[in-house]
């Protein structure tokens, strides 16, 4: 009989995998790990009280969240059917476009938080320091070829 502290554990490790799933076979929740990625390591420039840094954490995690849903529910059709159905793809259509419309909301999330009436140049001038602005540029880089790495086929 297993413990509860070992099913527990057992449960993050299925999440954790699930997670690494998406990031390994999903090049949009890559793209929207990254822009989160990079929001969040932008934001302590914009001097956020607490309920703006977590309403724009939230913003973020529900576009990761529902990405995740996306697949599931898209590898879920490929598992029940191989052929084309009109059903398969409304559902697969409908999944997509929930994760639009979560990314269309954190765009203007974002917008009102992080540009609209900011000072642009005052507010990144911290970012123009040499070692901040080489591990921006690397951030950039890695995140860049991270992105556009192959799609792996092989684990659907």
């Amino acid at each position: 009989m297993t413990t509860v502290p070992r099913k527990i554990l057992k449960s993050f490790k299925y999440s954790y995998e699930g997670i690494v799933f998406c990031l390994k076979s999903e090049r949009n929740f890559r793209i929207h790990v990254f822009a989160g990625l990079l929001v969040l390591y932008l934001s302590p420039l914009y001097h956020f009280t607490a309920l703006e840094g977590s309403v724009l954490t939230i913003v973020i995690f529900i576009v990761l969240i529902m990405e995740i849903f996306n697949t599931a529910l898209e590898n879920l059709v490929d598992l029940v059917t191989t052929d084309y159905h009109s059903l398969a793809r409304i559902v697969k259509d409908l999944s997509a476009g929930a994760v639009s419309l979560s990314a269309i909301c954190a765009l203007v999330v974002g917008y009102f938080m992080l540009i609209d009436g900011v000072n642009l140049t005052a507010t990144f001038a911290p970012l123009l320091g040499t070692r901040k602005l080489i591990s921006l540029i690397l951030f950039l880089t890695a995140s860049a070829v991270l992105i556009y790495l192959p799609v792996r086929k092989d684990l659907k």
